[in-house]
């Protein structure tokens, strides 16, 4: 009787171990095809696993830092730091030595330079050489058109021309920055992050991970922190025309879930969030149902695949690589369940409705020796 009931209990636990799929919650389930390992889900091929090793993190690394400072051709070629003169930019010219040609009705003012505004055709008017074109062209070209107009009057003519007033170029900044505005670019070369700072600087709510520059009809997203621009190489230079926006920090999270102490979204509020910073966050894994063997970090790639980062954190020392890989926005990170814990919770289950059972069927017999006691005290009424 005694090996019968033994064999009564191993049988039962063999039977919810195999339906351990019954526990509540969520469940990990693994394929795999041509050597490579998969997490299954309903209505998706499988996300590819990807192991978690010093490689893939010096891997990543190598991707990050070749991706720095890359950046369309649209947005660098051609790049040039001279200004070119536009129309309405107040230009400023003077002849050293010929007072003449400079304010000749004004003999007090005649070692100040003239000052001309670029006309809507793109000319200026310059004394005793006539119209000449000046949108276009840089300081030194105008300088040199200007010398070439006065040769046949002065010889070997010195000239020196500026902008004194930058009125034709701007670009829009916009989003949350503390003062939106429009900004005139100037003969100094102006980057995005250059852009913010004229705007009065990004709002608390802005984010400088993502500025958008939108130039022609294309987008350029570009990480302009100012601890990382430096080693983010040099950033592409503003032309007219250029907009650009700083989008709030919403979607800049990372969604904990699975055996955690405390499942959250955590907010990526500083330049970097690894692995390790993300469950700490979260208070650290359920020592009593996690399963450290299996924690994933879930993906969707810039090229839109989608794939589950592994790593095998049984080993508190794994806590170093988790230490070293950078999240990246929407990522969800999972921690699986302890087997025996997934057992724990069918018998909690099991026994919870055994509990309302035995209930529901103490109640009926209680109703039904209530209703008999009942029945036979009317039958000795009606003796008597």
């Amino acid at each position: 009787m005694r090996l019968f009931s033994c064999f009564i209990k191993v049988l039962f636990l063999v039977v919810l171990t195999s339906c351990s799929s019954l526990a509540p919650g969520m469940h990990l389930k693994y394929g795999n095809r041509g050597g490579q390992r998969y997490v299954l889900a309903k209505g998706m091929c499988g996300l590819p696993i990807i192991e978690i090793d010093a490689c893939l993190i010096e891997h990543l690394r190598c991707e990050r830092a070749a991706q720095m400072g890359i950046y369309p051709s649209s947005f660098i070629d051609g790049e040039s730091c001279e200004y070119r003169i536009g129309t309405g930019d107040k230009i400023a010219i003077f002849v050293w030595g010929q007072p003449d040609f400079n304010n000749p009705a004004s003999p007090e003012l005649f070692d100040m330079p003239v000052k001309h505004t670029v006309d809507c055709d793109g000319t200026i008017f310059f004394p005793y050489v006539g119209e000449i074109t000046a949108s276009g062209k840089t300081q030194s070209e105008l300088r040199r058109d200007v010398s070439d107009g006065l040769e046949p009057m002065v010889k070997s003519p010195q000239v020196s021309v500026s902008v004194e007033e930058f009125r034709s170029q701007y670009v829009n900044v916009m989003g949350e920055v503390l003062k939106p505005n429009v900004i005139p670019v100037t003969d100094v070369p102006m980057t995005p992050l250059d852009a913010v700072s004229r705007a009065g600087g990004a709002s608390p709510f802005g984010d400088l991970k993502h500025i958008l520059l939108k130039r022609e009809g294309a987008v350029l997203e570009i990480n302009a922190v100012p601890g990382l621009a430096a080693s983010f190489g040099k950033l592409p230079v503003l032309r007219h025309g250029d907009v650009v926006y700083v989008p709030p920090r919403v979607n800049q999270q990372v969604y904990v879930l699975g055996e955690v102490i405390f499942p959250q979204a955590v907010t990526i509020d500083c330049d970097e969030l690894t692995l390790s910073q993300a469950l700490a966050r979260a208070a650290g894994v359920e020592p009593f149902a996690s399963k450290p063997s299996e924690l994933f970090v879930f993906r969707v790639e810039d090229n839109g695949d989608r794939v589950a980062y592994h790593l095998d954190a049984k080993s508190p020392a794994a806590l170093v690589l988790a230490n070293e890989f950078v999240l990246k926005r929407q990522d969800i990170i999972y921690v699986g369940t302890y087997q025996p814990a997934k057992l724990n919770r069918i018998m909690t289950n099991f026994l919870s409705s055994s509990r309302v059972i035995a209930d529901l069927s103490r109640a009926v017999r209680d109703i039904d020796e209530v209703a008999n006691d009942r029945f036979y005290s009317n039958d000795d009424d009606d003796d008597l």
